[in-house]
């Protein structure tokens, strides 16, 4: 006789298990997919908000943002817990505006290119468009063997940024700080590096 499926709060509660081991371990796109799939089985408050956290920890403001609403709407939480929560959200929403300062796409004026340097620049502005964001990291960092120009540590910053790696961030903006002497971005950037090590000391912990 063959046993019967586990039933879905069985397969989603098992999910879930699964999810906050992953994300205890940092395996971030494994937690994701354990918690969305525990979701589609058996949707919850708590599960809008480990999702929220999830992608919020990968860089995701958009979902992390949808997540985090769906969660005061539906997860009631406390009023102290509730003004955390909104907080977060503004910072997430301040993020977004921040993205829109893309990767320094002009070739580096500071120094010349090598061809091959210059290939790998471009392949790495053409990974980044297409969120590919681990192999424009790789890329950059092949231009940068060839050609150690600031430009390209600002770019691998921004990478690693997105990717939610964020003391690879903070140590490339750095770089680029010391590399770029007086920058007309280097407030901005120093600014950036100051807020990714202030998320890092809020960043939610597991339940």
């Amino acid at each position: 006789m063959r046993a019967e499926p586990p039933a879905p709060l069985e397969q989603a509660r098992s999910h879930f298990e699964q999810g906050r081991a992953a994300y205890a371990d940092g395996q971030l796109k494994r937690a994701l997919a354990h918690f969305s799939r525990a979701y589609e089985l058996a949707p919850s408050a708590e599960l809008e908000f480990d999702l929220a956290r999830v992608y919020e920890r990968m860089g995701e403001p958009e979902p992390a943002i949808r997540h985090y609403l769906n969660y005061l709407q539906r997860g009631e939480p406390a009023p102290a817990e509730h003004e955390q929560i909104e907080a977060r959200i503004r910072e997430l929403r301040l993020l977004q505006e921040r993205r829109n300062a893309q990767l320094k796409s002009a070739p580096p004026t500071s120094a010349a290119l090598t061809a091959e340097a210059r290939a790998f620049f471009e392949r790495g502005l053409k990974l980044f468009g297409q969120q590919r964001y681990d192999a424009a990291l790789a890329a950059f960092a092949a231009a940068r063997r060839f050609a150690a120009l600031p430009e390209l540590a600002y770019n691998m910053a921004l990478s690693s940024e997105r990717m939610g790696r964020i003391d690879e961030a903070v140590d490339h903006y750095r770089a680029y700080l010391r590399e770029s002497k007086g920058a007309a971005d280097a407030e901005r950037v120093q600014a950036r590096v100051k807020q990714l090590l202030t998320d890092r000391a809020r960043r939610p912990q597991p339940r």
